[in-house]
C-alpha cells in the first residue's frame, strides 16, 4: 500500500508540475521555476513581476518603434519639401534666364549656349550640385514658352492696373524700321482715385501698307478694347504732329473725338504736340552752322579713320577722361545734334591735345 501511495503522490506531483508549466506558458512566463516549497501567493507575485518586466520592455520597444516611424516620416516629408523647393528654384531660374534673353533681345536659341556655360561653371565650382544645373531647361522651345507666359502675365497685370484708372491719356508715334515697315508705338499714362500715377509703354504695332489717320485709329481702338480702357476716361492725346495724326477731317485725334461724341462724351480732348519732336524741329531751324561745321569736321576726322580712332580712344583711356569716345551726328535721329555737342564739349581739351 505504501508503494502504491508513493506512486500515486509522485504522479499527482508530476501532473501538478505539468499543469503549472502550462499555466506559466499561458502567462508568457515560461522561465519561472515552480517550486513546491513556495506558497502560491509568492509564486503569483514572481510571475507578476516577470510579466510586468516584459510588459515594460514591450512598451519601451513600442515607444522606440513609434519614434523611429515618426523620425522616418518627418525625414521623408523634409526630403519631399526640399525636393519641391529645389524644383521650384530650378523653374524660377529658367524663367529668370528667359527674361534676360528677352530683355536683351537675343535669339531664344542662345538658351542652349547659356546652359553649356552653366554646366562648365557647375563642373568647376559646384561639382556636387552638377545634377541640379542639368535640370535647368533652356531649350529654344522652353524659352519661347517662358517668354509667352511672362508676356501673358504682364498683360493681365496691366489690365488690372488700367482697370483702376480714373483718367488716362495716350501718346502715339509712328516710325519706319530698317525693312520699311511702319511701327505704331503707344504709351499710356493714367491716375487712380488714390492719386497713384502709372506710365507704361504698352505696345508696338506693325502696320503694313498705308499709315493714314484711319489706320492708326482702328489699331488704337482695338488696343483700348483689349486693355479694357474706356473712352469716357480718356482726357488727352500726344502725337508727333504728323498730318495723319492731327488732320482736321481724317486725323486720328479727330476720329477719336468723333467716336467719343457717339457715346455722348462731349468734352474736348487735350491735344499735345510731343515736346521732343518740337525740340528736334527747333534744332533743324536753328542750324548753328559755324559751330556744327567745326565740330562735325573734327569728329569725322577722328572717327572715320581707323588709326586715328584707335589712338584717340587709347588716349582717352590713358588720361582717364569722362567719356571713352565721341559720337557721330545723325540727321535722322532726334536730339542727335545735342548729344554730339554735349559729348564733344566734355572732352574738348583732350580733342585739342590730340
Amino acid at each position: 500500500m505504501s508503494s502504491e501511495n508513493g506512486e500515486t503522490s509522485e504522479s499527482k506531483s508530476e501532473e501538478s508540475f505539468q499543469q503549472q508549466s502550462r499555466y506559466r506558458d499561458a502567462l508568457g512566463c515560461p522561465n519561472v521555476i515552480w517550486s513546491p516549497g513556495l506558497e502560491r501567493p509568492e509564486q503569483i507575485n514572481i510571475q507578476r513581476e516577470i510579466l510586468q518586466s516584459k510588459m515594460d520592455s514591450l512598451i519601451h520597444f513600442e515607444n522606440e518603434l513609434v519614434k523611429d516611424i515618426n523620425r522616418l516620416y518627418h525625414q521623408r516629408e523634409t526630403d519631399l519639401i526640399s525636393h519641391s523647393c529645389e524644383k521650384d528654384d530650378i523653374t524660377r531660374t529658367s524663367y529668370e534666364i528667359s527674361k534676360i534673353i528677352a530683355k536683351r533681345m537675343k535669339p531664344f536659341s542662345d538658351g542652349e549656349f547659356i546652359k553649356e556655360c552653366l554646366m562648365a561653371v557647375a563642373e568647376n565650382l559646384f561639382p556636387t550640385k552638377r545634377n541640379i544645373f542639368e535640370f535647368i531647361c533652356l531649350s529654344p522651345r522652353t524659352v519661347t514658352r517662358r517668354v509667352e507666359e511672362m508676356s501673358f502675365d504682364l498683360n493681365n497685370s496691366l489690365k488690372n492696373i488700367f482697370g483702376n484708372f480714373k483718367y488716362f491719356s495716350i501718346a502715339l508715334d509712328t516710325s519706319t524700321d530698317r525693312r520699311d515697315t511702319s511701327q505704331l508705338v503707344i504709351f499710356v499714362r493714367g491716375i487712380t482715385e488714390t492719386y497713384q500715377i502709372f506710365e507704361e509703354f504698352v505696345k508696338v504695332i506693325p502696320i503694313m501698307g498705308t499709315v493714314t489717320g484711319t489706320d492708326v485709329f482702328l489699331h488704337l481702338m482695338q488696343l483700348l478694347t483689349e486693355l479694357n480702357l474706356s473712352l469716357s476716361k480718356l482726357v488727352g492725346i500726344t502725337t508727333d504732329g504728323a498730318p495723319s495724326m492731327v488732320g482736321n477731317k481724317k486725323g486720328t485725334i479727330t476720329l477719336v473725338q468723333n467716336e467719343m461724341e457717339k457715346f455722348g462724351i462731349e468734352y474736348n480732348l487735350v491735344k499735345i504736340h510731343c515736346i521732343v519732336h518740337q525740340e528736334a524741329l527747333v534744332a533743324k531751324s536753328v542750324r548753328l552752322r559755324e559751330t556744327m561745321d567745326a565740330v562735325v569736321n573734327a569728329v569725322n576726322f577722328i572717327l572715320s579713320r581707323g588709326l586715328n580712332h584707335w589712338q584717340f580712344r587709347q588716349f582717352l583711356i590713358d588720361t582717364e577722361a569722362e567719356y571713352g569716345d565721341l559720337l557721330y551726328f545723325y540727321n535722322v535721329r532726334w536730339l542727335s545734334r545735342g548729344s554730339m555737342l554735349k559729348r564733344f564739349f566734355h572732352i574738348r581739351e583732350d580733342v585739342i591735345i590730340t
